[in-house]
């Protein structure tokens, strides 16, 4: 690498100045920027971007090493990899030993028409011959190394089977071409090969840093006032310390300077000395002579030359002494034995001797015995009570005759007792008194009463405190009424119209025009209807059964009835009840006649519903073994067409025709607590034919 001159830029500022300028170079060309700072005293060099070179306040210098800088006072440059470092004078050197040239070997293998003594061979790298024989001729042109087969005359061998690596070929001429350090050449008919090996050991592999590189040639450039050179095969290094590099700062105590020369003085028994660049510190224990001293407390004062401290009062004190004259006063205390005694406790009107005195806990007071260092007792106690005002609560409860709420709860720091009406209060020797004035004459308030318009009422309203209060029956409400003596109490009695309870209900009335069809099995079919108050012992459900002569068989019928009554969107399960029954047919014989036809299935179900609108829940459902008979229900007869909806609108399933008649979407073998009305659906034409439903009352 030959050397290259840059250009140079050197300035001073002060940090800031620095910071603020950015170097602008030319293209193509590389300069060096230094810059020494006034106000610091570092000096910088800038590539792209700056470097502390060396720094006036610290003495250090900063040196990198691969990925790695640092600013340092102490470099030490350590052997490895085979370079070594030495030092001559101010001069680093550097030293590279490379290994001595050994004996390389090279495997040589004959494959296929081998000859000579042996297929395969180990030689010496460093020189090889190749020796013709036969009809082959070796040799050496133009760095290739050449071998050459002459075709014999009279039918001898034309072509040699040649192999290298993986490829074998008949061949009457081959080149051998120089590869790889080894060169063929061609001496007579003699093919010669020579290797040639760097007498340098071409690779040496030289580690710095966290970097390895493994090379035949190696460039120490100058850096970080560092500077390599070359002296008959020895690597120099030498580092420049810059002449302002003198200053070193030193503490001592609160104190701090910076400077490039220190001495050391002697003082308080302590000398300083130098032995070979190391300073040395010694230092002198003066002599200590008995001197006499002062002691004082707050009254007496006094020059003692020896004070010695004397055991009393179970006190025991000793005196250990270690190296260097120092000493430890130790002071120990025997805990005297107590002996119980009597002593006088009094209150303000009784004086008692006691041996011992115990506390109890009582009325929320808990008191305790803690024992701390050197046989001293404390008594502690905790109250459970309030030991600091808070807002304490007082529930109060109002019966009979009451006004406004008839419960509160009230702050009981400060509760306002309030009079209304005619009632008046206060408070007499510790008393809250409330009075009321006696009499029943107009304006004392000895009776109010209240009028409304709420439900079946209607006129004014307001309460009355004056005057008389009149009750006036009409419409089939009678009034009865007592008055006490002197007017104390009056008692009205109010009998209202005789409310009729029906025998019985048809939800669907007398003589309706009936048809036979299906409602489906186990499906629940719903439908509202409006009753009368009315008590009710049984149920009676008409359906038809029919059979044929020759089938024989086991039937089971189940029904299942629930009302219900509106709850919003939802309709909600009021009362319920079930049956079932079983038939066993022979044909048209035997006991056909009996459940054959028309027939009314009755169980009994006692209740008693008020005046009110319902809607009936109804279910049906047949089982058989055998074969089996034919049933259908009795339903109130309708057109036999479909509801489509309302008008103008698409066709939607849970429209109703009547609100609440429709097929449950859940087919159910029992009675649902709640049935919502968008889950029924009724449009079809089935949904207009609910089963007939008889409520009878028997009993006599």
């Amino acid at each position: 690498m030959s050397d290259t001159t840059y250009q140079t830029f050197q300035h001073y500022g002060t940090n800031a100045e620095r910071l603020a300028f950015t170097p602008a170079p030319a293209a193509g060309i590389q300069p060096i920027y230094i810059w020494y700072e006034t106000d610091t005293g570092d000096t910088y060099i800038y590539d792209t971007s700056w470097h502390l070179v060396t720094s006036g306040g610290s003495g250090s210098i900063n040196v990198s090493a691969g990925t790695t800088s640092n600013n340092l006072t102490n470099i030490v440059f350590s052997n490895s990899n085979s370079i070594s470092f030495g030092l001559n004078g101010s001069t680093i050197t550097a030293t590279v030993s490379y290994p001595t040239q050994t004996n390389q070997t090279v495997g040589l293998y004959a494959l296929s028409q081998t000859t000579g003594e042996s297929s395969s061979s180990t030689r010496d790298a460093r020189s090889l011959s190749f020796r013709g024989a036969g009809l082959v001729s070796v040799g050496f042109s133009a760095g290739e190394y050449i071998i050459s087969a002459t075709a014999a005359a009279g039918g001898g061998i034309t072509n040699i089977n040649l192999s290298a690596g993986t490829t074998s070929n008949n061949l009457s001429a081959f080149v051998l071409s120089n590869s790889n350090n080894v060169s063929f050449g061609l001496n007579g008919s003699t093919v010669t090969a020579s290797a040639t090996v760097a007498s340098t050991q071409g690779s040496v592999r030289i580690s710095a840093g966290t970097t390895s590189v493994l090379s035949s040639g190696f460039t120490f450039s100058n850096s970080n006032n560092v500077s390599f050179g070359i002296d008959n095969g020895t690597i120099t290094g030498t580092v420049t310390v810059a002449s302002t590099q003198g200053s070193i700062r030193i503490s001592a105590g609160t104190t701090s300077i910076l400077s490039s020369g220190f001495t050391f003085s002697d003082s308080n028994g302590l000398a300083f000395g130098m032995n070979n660049g190391t300073v040395t510190g010694s230092y002198t224990v003066p002599t200590v002579t008995n001197s006499s001293w002062t002691a004082s407390d707050n009254a007496t004062s006094l020059t003692i030359a020896r004070l010695a401290f004397t055991n009393a009062n179970g006190l025991t004190l000793t005196l250990s002494t270690t190296t260097g004259g120092s000493a430890t006063l130790i002071g120990s205390y025997t805990v005297p034995t107590v002996t119980n005694s009597s002593w006088t406790v009094s209150d303000n009107a009784t004086s008692g001797t006691v041996a011992r005195l115990a506390f109890t806990n009582l009325n929320g007071l808990t008191l305790s015995l803690s024992t701390g260092a050197g046989g001293s007792h404390t008594i502690v106690g905790s109250h459970n009570g309030i030991t600091s005002q808070t807002n304490q609560t007082l529930s109060f409860v109002a019966t009979s005759n009451t006004t406004q709420n008839s419960t509160t709860t009230l702050d009981a720091r400060s509760i306002t007792i309030q009079g209304a009406g005619i009632a008046s209060v206060g408070f007499s020797n510790g008393s809250i008194v409330i009075s009321v004035p006696s009499g029943g004459g107009a304006g004392d308030g000895g009776v109010f009463a209240g009028v409304s318009n709420l439900g079946n009422t209607s006129g004014s309203t307001g309460t009355v405190s004056t005057g008389n209060f009149v009750l006036v029956g009409s419409n089939g409400i009678t009034l009865n009424q007592s008055t006490g003596a002197a007017g104390s109490a009056a008692t009205v009695t109010i009998v209202g119209p005789t409310i009729y309870t029906h025998s019985g209900f048809d939800p669907f009335g007398v003589g309706g025009e009936y048809v036979v069809g299906q409602v489906g099995q186990a499906q629940p079919f719903i439908f509202p209807f409006s009753a009368p108050n009315f008590q009710f012992d049984n149920v009676q459900i008409p359906i038809l059964n029919t059979n044929s002569s020759n089938s024989s068989g086991s039937h089971t019928l189940s029904f299942w009835l629930g009302v219900f009554t509106r709850n919003a969107s939802t309709l909600s399960r009021l009362i319920s009840t079930s049956f079932s029954t079983a038939v066993t047919h022979s044909g048209t014989a035997g006991s056909y006649s009996l459940y054959s036809g028309v027939r009314d299935i009755s169980f009994g179900w006692t209740n008693t519903l008020i005046e009110s609108d319902y809607w009936m829940y109804f279910v049906s459902r047949t089982t058989s073994g055998g074969t089996g008979g034919t049933y259908s229900n009795v339903q109130i007869s309708n057109w036999n067409t479909g509801f489509s909806g309302f008008f103008g609108q698409a066709l939607n399933n849970s429209n109703q025709m009547r609100f609440g008649q429709g097929l449950y979407s859940v087919t159910s073998s029992g009675v649902p607590v709640s049935i919502g009305f968008s889950e029924l659906s009724g449009t079809g034409s089935a949904v207009l034919r609910p089963q007939v439903i008889h409520f009878l009352s028997q009993t006599v």
